[in-house]
């Protein structure tokens, strides 16, 4: 062999291990699909695949990690808000999760499932009451068990210490409601609400009275006998740092480097991402907030920082989330015929000329794959997505709706199949509301977060935004004018023309099946006498209300009861009427008539009904609540340390990837 021979093998061997370069361990075995991979009690857990992340580019792979990176660096601030010391508790839960030596397999279990309660729903307060739940072992157990580790490591709170957190994880008559916007006997909703955007013994007049400068992603605290303002934000050179700025620091940077693998039209908006966490600046938001609805041309898609107000009493805390999205375009066509027709749907809309649009900015409608989603929006995800939800923004440069597919396809006919079941009294009642169910629910998703939220404009004499004038009541109201859109409008022939739907699809099917579930929904609420979270009181004010005009009753047969559908030109003229009313409403701010609206159609139930509802649903053994084992992204590098390639994983073990989460930090 010459020299020249003997060179070119040298040099392939050097070229092939750097490409080879350090081997990541072998990924487990992929879990099923659309089953649960746990249960929890009322819990069900299950992977959340994408698909989309394979073959798209290195350089897109590599955003999308960093921007995965950044959601997950912020999911301690969602924990420090939705509950006090809720941050606190979920690291004592992980310390204990891990140091479980097998001693005490009864406590570990009892340990393990409230853990995974707690990460779930990003606290101990379920999401759909929002009222707290507690763990099954018992204060003296969590004492002997913290008391027998001090030995072996510092950190572990004092005697004392844990006296102090127990009423927060075991007394349920301690803060027992999350959010209370209309607590019994007048009381005062943000002293009845555990949410952690007021300190304790603050009032709503403390909160009026207070000059704030800030909205979203801010909370009030006590100080000296002041109130004082404390703004989650990094800092900056002349801006002083604020709540859990070394959290937001780190989402600040995976941001930072996410920017230079960003597309050119996504910079800008992540720009001003990065300068509103660091400086708080809701002047910086909005910019954020409109140069990120303009960017529409990449696959890749986001939704970080502080964003929804369901859990404010007040209805002005934004929830911190992240989110991180690949674009479906198989079935984005169909969202975009449907937004690029929303002058067809304003024109027909029931309410009056004054409140409908005119001049349109089209929104922007695609549907996405989620690759992660911490905070406010996982392990917990919705199905549907419309933002901004500043009014002033909507009506000048339009919105964003998002159709989240692979979260919307996790087992909801086979739950609808089982509880139609139990529910519908009669056979034909049962296939009518089956019929082209994932079909149905895919468009009612559509009309709502696209035709719903995005209709509609408010009274020129309205000052600020709605949600300023109807405050607690701003999200119920706009969650029923959005579901009544749907409702509607779904059976019409122009769905059909579009191409939304299938001509067999009928409006009968989809108003049997949504009365179906607003009697169904009683099982959410297993104690007391009143809803409180904004979907659910959304969706009995309408239910309500087409039964209070006769589209609807509420029949017992053989000692069940059951909610029918008796006649459905006069439920369809019921949705028409109630949703001119709400949008009337919401145009001009009329705060009594959004509380009367609420309280007589959407606030109690009788308990009686509710037992009922759940001892029937009992032996289905069906989850109440599903949260999601999101992918995960790993770095591939060669030996030189360059990254060749990203990951996609699928761990399908919840507990696990919630601990690799938190040593993140």
């Amino acid at each position: 062999m010459n020299l020249n021979g003997l060179f070119l093998i040298v040099l392939l061997l050097f070229i092939l291990t750097l490409s080879c370069g350090e081997q990541s361990p072998p990924a487990s075995p992929i879990p099923p699909r659309g089953v649960p991979v746990e249960r929890v009690g009322d819990l069900a857990i299950y992977q959340l695949f994408c698909d989309r992340f394979e073959g798209l580019p290195l350089e897109t792979k590599r955003y999308l990690y960093h921007l995965c990176r950044a959601c997950l660096a912020g999911r301690d601030v969602a924990y420090d808000q939705l509950a006090p010391r809720g941050l606190e508790v979920r690291r004592l839960l992980e310390r204990l999760v891990m140091t479980a030596d097998g001693s005490n397999p009864d406590f570990d279990q009892k340990l393990l499932d409230y853990a995974k309660g707690f990460w779930a729903f990003s606290g101990n307060y379920d999401p759909e009451t929002w009222r707290k739940f507690t763990p099954a072992f018992t204060p003296a157990e969590l004492a002997a068990r913290i008391a027998g580790l001090r030995s072996e490591g510092d950190g572990w709170p004092s005697d004392e210490g844990l006296k102090a957190i127990e009423p927060y994880i075991f007394d349920a008559d301690f803060l027992p409601v999350l959010v209370n916007k209309a607590p019994p006997d007048g009381g005062d909703p943000v002293q009845a609400s555990a949410v952690n955007f007021y300190d304790l013994g603050l009032t709503v007049a403390d909160i009026e009275a207070y000059p704030s400068q800030f909205t979203l992603n801010n909370r009030f605290a006590q100080a000296g006998g002041q109130v004082v303002e404390e703004v989650y934000r990094v800092g900056a050179p002349d801006v002083t740092p604020g709540r859990m700025a070394a959290c937001l620091e780190e989402v600040v940077t995976e941001l930072e480097t996410a920017i230079t693998f960003a597309p050119d039209g996504s910079r800008p908006a992540l720009v001003e991402l990065v300068g509103y966490l660091r400086t708080g600046a809701p002047s910086a938001f909005v910019r954020h907030q409109e140069l990120w609805v303009k960017d529409t041309s990449s696959p890749v898609d986001y939704i970080i920082g502080f964003i929804e107000v369901y859990h404010d009493p007040l209805a002005r805390h934004g929830t911190f989330e992240g989110m991180v999205l690949i674009e479906d375009s198989d079935q984005t066509g169909l969202m975009r015929s449907l937004a690029e027709d929303a002058s067809w749907f304003e024109a027909r809309m029931p309410w009056d000329d004054a409140y409908k649009k005119r001049n349109f900015t089209l929104p922007t409608a695609r549907t996405f794959e989620v690759l992660c989603g911490t905070g406010d929006a996982g392990p917990r995800c919705p199905v549907g997505i419309n933002l901004p939800n500043l009014q002033r923004l909507r009506g000048t440069i339009g919105t964003k709706n998002f159709l989240l597919t692979n979260v919307m396809e996790t087992g909801a006919e086979e739950r609808a199949r089982l509880l139609f079941g139990e529910f519908l009294p009669t056979r034909w009642e049962r296939e009518r509301a089956l019929a082209l169910y994932d079909e149905r629910r895919r468009a009612m998703v559509a009309l709502h977060e696209v035709t719903g939220h995005g209709s509609g404009k408010v009274s020129p004499k309205l000052r600020g935004d709605p949600g300023e004038h109807l405050r607690e009541f701003a999200s119920a109201i706009e969650e029923a004018r959005a579901d009544l859109v749907a409702l509607w409008f779904i059976g019409d022939a122009h769905l059909v023309e579009l191409g939304l739907v299938p001509p067999e699809l009928t409006r009968e099917g989809a108003y049997t099946a949504y009365l179906a579930w607003s009697l169904i929904a009683l099982r959410d609420v297993p104690v007391g006498d009143q809803f409180e979270e904004d979907h659910t009181r959304a969706g009995q004010m309408i239910t309500r209300f087409i039964i209070d005009r006769g589209g609807a009753e509420l029949e017992e047969l053989d000692g069940k009861h059951y909610l029918r559908l008796v006649d459905v030109e006069v439920a369809h003229a019921a949705v028409g009427e109630l949703l001119a009313e709400l949008q009337r409403i919401r145009a001009t701010g009329d705060r009594k008539a959004a509380r009367r609206l609420v309280e007589t159609y959407g606030l109690s139930f009788d308990p009686a009904l509710r037992d009922e509802v759940v001892a029937r649903v009992g032996p289905l053994n069906l989850p109440k609540r599903r949260a999601f084992i999101m992918p995960e992204l790993e770095l591939v590098t060669n030996r030189m340390g360059g990254v060749r390639d990203v990951r996609i994983l699928y761990p399908g073990d919840f507990k696990g990837q919630m601990l690799r989460f938190a040593a993140l930090k």
